[in-house]
């Protein structure tokens, strides 16, 4: 997290000087896998940030969301037992006394830092409605989490309604996880891509299992990287504003090194007007 940021400086002096049980910093840690150099809470801390929004739900409803995103833990019995003690975890912080003054207090700071997001929303509006591909949007709601990474993005899609678990409010980061969304349903696309291709085509196998895109070395596991591939090109195909040279830069240096002949793909016609599957089959064209 942000060490340097006020708020979270706030909050981790607040709990320093709090008699917060032990048992609750135990249960947390257990986020902790250190599978990812860069990432040490992979994937156990996005799983949990998800959990958060499945507490009105079964348990086997979040687990098949879980094998909806592939999570890694999804068939994990020790993961599977451990998540489902979150209800009881929460329930023990919420009931402290001073829990509530502390969630007041976050809120509160929360909805004054991101009082004036009205513009990047808009933004993010202007690029649903600029291209077929997307269809009329479920409700898209941010929920911001100061306690995460910065450059960490997470969602969950509960009732309709596409949560973006974020440090800070970006159309890049919102529109990522929505194209995420859209790709499931192609999954037989790239995974065909993968055994015609090779992912070694799209992709630096290396760099992408060093930041946890690639989770496993099955073709299944080379589709989940590919369509984060595919997410990103399609994003820096539907921004006018970004420093393109710089966009396709980053991503290389993360793995992706097919972004930006993938966005060379559709610059001669016209995908705007065309459903998503048509659009990434012509990105995946070798």
């Amino acid at each position: 997290m942000e060490r340097s940021d006020p708020i979270v400086a706030n909050i981790c002096k607040f709990l320093a000087e709090t008699d917060f049980c032990d048992s609750a910093a135990h249960y947390f840690a257990c986020a902790r896998t250190g599978e990812v150099a860069v990432n040490p809470y992979f994937p156990r801390g996005s799983d949990l940030a998800v959990a958060c929004f499945f507490q009105e739900k079964s348990l086997p409803e979040y687990l098949r969301f879980l094998d909806y995103c592939e999570s890694p833990e999804r068939n994990d019995a020790g993961f599977i037992e451990w998540i489902s003690q979150l209800p009881r975890v929460l329930t023990g912080i919420e009931s402290h006394r001073e829990f509530n003054r502390l969630y007041l207090c976050y809120r509160n700071l929360l909805r004054e830092r991101f009082a004036g997001f009205s513009a990047q929303a808009a933004k993010c509006e202007e690029i649903f409605q600029s291209a077929a591909l997307f269809p009329q949007p479920s409700l898209i709601a941010f929920a911001p989490n100061l306690l995460q990474s910065k450059y960490l993005a997470d969602y969950a899609v509960v009732d309709g309604t596409l949560y973006v678990i974020a440090y800070t409010f970006a159309p890049e980061a919102i529109i990522h996880e929505y194209l995420h969304t859209l790709l499931k349903p192609h999954q037989s696309l790239l995974l065909n891509a993968v055994r015609r291709h090779g992912i070694n085509k799209f992709i630096n196998v290396n760099a992408t299992i060093a930041l946890g895109y690639m989770n496993s070395d099955s073709p299944f596991g080379a589709a989940h990287a590919l369509e984060d591939c595919v997410v990103r090109a399609l994003y820096g195909a539907l921004d006018p504003s970004l420093d393109m040279a710089l966009y396709c830069q980053k991503n290389t240096e993360s793995g992706f090194c097919s972004v930006a002949r993938m966005i060379q793909n559709l610059s001669n016609t016209a995908w705007r007007s065309l459903p998503l599957a048509q659009v990434a089959a012509q990105m995946l064209d070798c």
